[in-house]
């Protein structure tokens, strides 16, 4: 026969879990501070959603990305793991970076904006060419070099 707690006790216990919790919380804000985060994984689903190509297919994307739930779970994860990770080594982590075998990296980093992405290719720590990609319009993005002038366009 299983008896119940007093009444007293259990509010007693919830007070307690309260305290704990509210304790927890105070000790751990200053580790907290100024972390607010770019939010990657959620700018990069953003983008996803924002590349289907036919507005109809963009809402229905959009509900399937609630739905499925892809946007919840991104910005869970932005602001519990990754932007913590972002805020205390500063390295964005969806950059992309390949080394060949001379020892060429080639790296792709999104800007902060989620317009534009920089394109960098360097040998040695020296940078040897680095170009941006503008998106001017829905599937449309200028290439522009390092002083800025378009060297292109890609249409996607």
């Amino acid at each position: 026969m299983i008896k119940e707690f007093p009444s007293a006790f259990r509010t007693v216990t919830g007070r307690a879990r309260r305290r704990t919790a509210l304790g927890l919380l105070l000790v751990g804000m200053p580790l907290l501070t100024g972390c607010y985060g770019r939010f990657p994984l959620t700018r990069l689903a953003y983008r996803l959603n924002g590349a289907v190509p036919s507005g109809t297919l963009e809402t229905v994307t959009f509900w399937a990305f609630l739905i499925v739930p892809v946007y919840p779970t991104a910005v869970v994860a932005d602001a519990v793991v990754l932007n913590l990770i972002e805020f205390w080594t500063g390295a964005s982590l969806l950059t992309s970076v390949v080394t060949e075998e001379d020892g060429t990296e080639i790296a792709l980093a999104p800007a902060q904006d989620g317009r534009e992405a920089v394109l960098t290719v360097a040998r040695g720590g020296k940078r040897l060419a680095e170009s941006r990609f503008v998106r001017v319009s829905q599937g449309v993005f200028e290439v522009r070099n390092a002083r800025g002038d378009v060297a292109g366009t890609v249409v996607v």
